[in-house]
């Protein structure tokens, strides 16, 4: 494994365009790659794929040296192996698509407008790798060489920043960049019903899942998704695009505490104090006859059920304080879904986070880190795939890619 990571590692800023073949590396179809998580900072909350606790130290070093940066970057999107940096947490303008695993990225052009304030979302249509479907032993990867991402920025309306007066609306302004060009694009994305833009964008990070993007705003009062693969890059009007949408009080009473992805589907969860109650739901494709509810607005449709509900209150195991009364951050584990780690606020010091592990089949729980200093911000899924994501060289201004195909 290590030799072939060695073998893609090339000058930080150089990338190249890869064409599609096929080879044999030695994996196990039944083994998943290896997963983490990790903070905006970089830090790894899961000491899985590095021995460091901060896996992109490197890249972070060679992003200030190369790019003379004031600081280090934040991270403010992952997808599969790459992240999406920033140069800054405010008023974002450089952003940097990479690869900590190979020590790999490349700088986007600044969005048309800078804003104080943007919720930014980073996916892909497809990884770079795929697995043959007629291959029963599952050792042949066949390589994509014309996958494509996008980042969006959802953007606050609201030009001064001591302006209390949040916009309500069903219309959400977004900058969208597509890797095909190498440009960025103006759009409007239409909401079925009216929400807060501007606290949305404040305080909400955008999740990667399918190609789709999920947001979840108004303190967990609601749930937007988005994809934004289904606008045409030759589009250069201001279209409006719908968004899904959907208030969680209309499937759970309370509100949702967090918003994650495992194994490409979006899950929500809440801690329910006074019944000492995690519930997780699901979001996933309806079919037909689903009597869940439905999201609304969008292309095709989407449900929301409830997935799990975990009683925490078994006497014998009580770790979570009778104080705590919603959870701070939620990371399942990737490599095990019966394992789920709750950030909850430490009892000893407010500034601190203490880590609860929890089996959602047997119920069992324990506390495996005390008083951290953990940014629950957002925690990003991280993997350590069978064969890395090249950062590719993008296109000028424009100009399409290359057709690898002929």
């Amino acid at each position: 494994m290590q030799a072939r990571f060695q073998a893609l590692v090339h000058s930080p800023i150089r990338s190249s365009f890869y064409p599609p073949f096929s080879m044999c590396p030695q994996r196990n179809r039944k083994k998943k790659p290896t997963g983490s998580a990790i903070s905006i900072q970089g830090e790894e909350f899961l000491s899985r794929v590095s021995p460091s606790s901060r896996p992109l130290a490197q890249l972070f070093k060679g992003l200030v040296n190369i790019h003379g940066l004031k600081q280090e970057p934040i991270v403010v999107g992952a997808y599969n192996d790459l992240v999406l940096c920033c140069a800054s947490e405010y008023s974002q303008r450089d952003y940097y698509i990479c690869n900590p695993h190979t020590v790999q990225w490349v700088p986007l052009p600044p969005p048309p407008q800078v804003y104080s304030y943007v919720t930014v979302g980073f996916t892909c249509n497809l990884p770079f790798y795929d697995y043959k479907k007629d291959d029963q032993q599952g050792d042949i990867i066949q390589l994509n060489a014309e996958y494509k991402f996008r980042v969006v920025r959802l953007i606050d309306p609201r030009v001064d920043d001591d302006d209390d007066d949040d916009v309500v609306s069903c219309e959400i302004e977004a900058q969208i960049f597509f890797s095909e060009t190498g440009e960025w694009r103006e759009f409007v994305l239409s909401s079925p019903s009216a929400i807060a833009v501007g606290d949305l964008c404040r305080e909400s990070i955008g999740v990667a899942s399918n190609k789709m993007m999920y947001w979840l705003g108004g303190g967990g009062e609601f749930l937007i998704g988005f994809d934004p693969f289904m606008i045409d890059n030759s589009d250069n009007t201001r279209t409006h695009y719908k968004c899904f949408f959907s208030e969680c009080g209309e499937w759970d009473s309370g509100l949702m505490d967090s918003l994650v992805t495992l194994d490409g589907r979006p899950r929500m969860c809440v801690y329910d104090s006074p019944t000492r109650t995690l519930s997780i739901w699901e979001v996933y494709e309806a079919k037909v006859g689903d009597q869940t509810v439905m999201i609304h607005g969008g292309a095709g449709s989407l449900c929301v059920r409830r997935y799990k509900s975990v009683y925490l209150g078994d006497e014998e195991m009580v770790v979570i304080s009778p104080n705590i009364n919603h959870i701070r951050a939620v990371v399942f584990d990737p490599n095990n879904e019966d394992l789920v780690y709750l950030v909850i606020d430490s009892t000893r010091d407010w500034n601190k986070k203490d880590v609860i592990r929890c089996n959602t089949r047997t119920r069992e729980m324990s506390k495996v880190s005390t008083n951290q200093t953990i940014c629950c911000l957002h925690l990003f899924p991280f993997v350590l795939p069978w064969w890395p994501t090249p950062v590719r060289q993008l296109p000028q201004r424009g100009e399409p890619r290359p057709n690898l195909s002929t």
